[in-house]
């Protein structure tokens, strides 16, 4: 059986990377030939590019910074494309809809997932992802749509989802909407990422430690003023240092709190900050998922909003609650103290939903 599948896999992004690596490589190990298809978009890479056509004040920024941190992301793009090139098993590069639905022909089951591939409010988002009026077998796995979805898209979205023969999303809430729209079927799943142990990993892995000491490693979504706080008391508290991982412009915030940024911060060297480091703390999925699965003391950083009340995020909430360890949030207006988690008690969990979600796949490839 020839297997193909659609995924957020070519930005430089160091989840998307990773849950792309973590699905394929779960296919392979159960001797099932897969591809992911290169659907590489130009909106996607202007996107993501290291410097933009000026069409904003924001534009500029990004490219100043670009400009002044050139020799690192220069560094980070190419280790990017090198493990895309050497870890994942790829289609040729296909940078329009029509040549992916041409290429698709050649494949006995497609897979749609995971990441956010259906989040319709996202400026990469694509109905190709859908799969909309493709006569194949079609499998959903542990798809996330983001924290809303798209009105404009809503109608297709639902009626789409009902065309997949097996549907599963990454967070309960989402399994528990599209059940009432008709995708009777759906179930809540692992993120791929947690299919695989950490010694799966260790071919991606960079080997040294960049950082000489013991660190907090800052992995987030974005870098604002609350987040930044937060961590700083901790940093205060711990009396450790706090190494950033370039994931986005607002980085640049970081150096008004005295974090230092990492910029070249390519999969497998964040694989390493988080494997060496004494403590994570995030506000990312897969900065939450990849501290359980290494065992590490972390703490999921939440946002606020300007009444002080938490914003909610299904998805890092439907992964603690379900391994019951949710006491690991913290905001800057709650006082900070240490948390033991007993990693015992979680890995029995993880094997639980883990043989349930890979039953699951096994049993949709069939």
């Amino acid at each position: 059986m020839k297997t193909a599948t659609l995924t957020f896999h070519a930005p430089n992004n160091n989840g998307s990377f990773l849950q792309a690596y973590a699905l394929q490589r779960t296919l392979f190990k159960f001797n099932i030939e897969n591809k992911i298809i290169h659907f590489y978009s130009k909106q996607q890479e202007e996107q993501y590019a290291l410097f933009r056509k000026p069409k904003s004040k924001m534009d500029v920024i990004r490219n100043v910074v670009s400009l002044l941190h050139y020799s690192k992301m220069k560094q980070r793009f190419q280790r990017f494309e090198e493990m895309r090139n050497s870890f994942l098993k790829l289609t040729k590069r296909l940078k329009e809809e029509k040549y992916v639905y041409n290429e698709l022909s050649q494949y006995d089951t497609l897979i749609c997932g995971s990441d956010q591939i259906w989040n319709t409010n996202a400026r990469d988002f694509s109905d190709v992802y859908l799969l909309p009026n493709v006569k194949k077998k079609k499998i959903a796995y542990a798809i996330s749509c983001g924290s809303a979805i798209n009105e404009n898209k809503k109608d297709s979205l639902f009626k789409c989802a009902k065309d997949f023969e097996h549907i599963s999303f990454r967070e309960e809430s989402t399994t528990e909407l599209f059940k009432k729209h008709g995708a009777v079927n759906a179930v809540t799943v692992l993120d791929p990422t947690l299919l695989l142990n950490p010694e799966d990993y260790m071919s991606l892995k960079k080997n040294d430690c960049m950082v000489g000491e013991k660190y907090i490693f800052l992995y987030t979504i974005n870098y604002n003023d609350q987040v930044l706080e937060t961590v700083k008391k901790i940093s205060k508290v711990t009396g450790l240092k706090v190494y950033a991982a370039f994931n986005g412009y607002s980085a640049v915030k970081c150096s008004k709190y005295g974090i230092k940024v990492i910029y070249d911060m390519s999969p497998d060297v964040f694989l390493s900050m988080i494997e060496n480091a004494s403590i994570v703390c995030s506000n990312s999925f897969h900065g939450v998922a990849f501290s359980i699965l290494f065992h590490k003391e972390f703490y999921r950083i939440n946002d606020v909003d300007n009444a002080g009340k938490r914003i909610k995020d299904d998805r890092i909430d439907n992964l603690l609650n379900s391994l019951n360890i949710g006491a690991v949030s913290i905001d800057k207006n709650m006082i900070f103290s240490k948390v033991k988690i007993d990693y015992k008690q979680v890995d029995e969990r993880i094997s639980v939903l883990r043989k349930k979600s890979l039953d699951y796949l096994l049993e949709s490839l069939k």
